[in-house]
């Protein structure tokens, strides 16, 4: 959720949400961002947009700023646009974009792809059980197709990153990498020989977080 805040008051809200069109789960999860009037006599929703069109967050921010606050819960209609060619999570399964957020974990990371296909993960918000500082890297390595192939590394206070090959590739939105893992002694740095676990690092698309300018100086606070 991103709260839309004017002269210290939220006014609106941009959540990010998930459904299927029907409730036995047939058919294809959709990714859809809701925009959320917010006053202290009513709530109701100003809009619902398939997250991922082009410039999805950056519309949806839009549509908060300039309609929400004359916004007549009731009597005035709610934008509706979440259809699949701009919602269904498959469709965000074979490419990746220049910038992309995910959470890790429940730390929050970002993805950056250089023209030739080479792709970082670096921490943005690492959860604070984790002890690493933010823009430290997770994994590097090449895209192609919607999968990747690289490097992900594993982190203990005190001790170097160690480094371990991981391919995978994003199926319904989330990305999945897999791989062997080093295991290292207890209470040590060092990697015990001949020895490594099975590794999945999983990377869930976090629609609401996505780099996007605001469109407005109308304070924005993530929830």
């Amino acid at each position: 959720m991103e709260w839309r805040i004017n002269n210290g008051r939220p006014f609106a809200a941009i959540i990010g949400r998930w459904r299927q069109a029907d409730e036995a789960g047939g058919s294809p999860a959709f990714e859809e961002l809701m925009v959320v009037k917010l006053s202290e006599e009513t709530v109701c929703s100003v809009a619902v947009l398939g997250a991922l069109a082009p410039d999805a967050m950056a519309n949806a921010r839009k549509i908060a700023d300039e309609r929400a606050l004359r916004f007549r819960c009731g009597i005035d209609k709610p934008i509706g646009t979440s259809i699949r060619t701009n919602a269904e999570l498959t469709l965000w399964d074979d490419h990746f974009k220049e910038r992309e957020t995910f959470n890790h974990n429940g730390s929050i990371v970002e993805l950056t792809r250089q023209a030739e296909g080479s792709i970082e993960i670096r921490y943005a918000e690492p959860r604070k059980e984790l002890k690493v500082e933010p823009g430290t890297l997770l994994f590097r390595g090449t895209a192609r197709n919607g999968g990747l192939k690289g490097e992900a590394f594993l982190f203990r206070p005190g001790c170097a990153q160690a480094g371990y090959p991981v391919a995978g590739e994003r199926k319904n939105g989330v990305l999945v990498l897999e791989g062997k893992a080093p295991q290292r002694a207890s209470g040590s740095c060092l990697a015990i020989p001949n020895s490594v676990k099975q590794s999945r690092p999983t990377f869930e698309h976090e629609p609401v977080l996505q780099p996007t300018l605001a469109s407005s100086p109308v304070q924005v606070c993530p929830a």
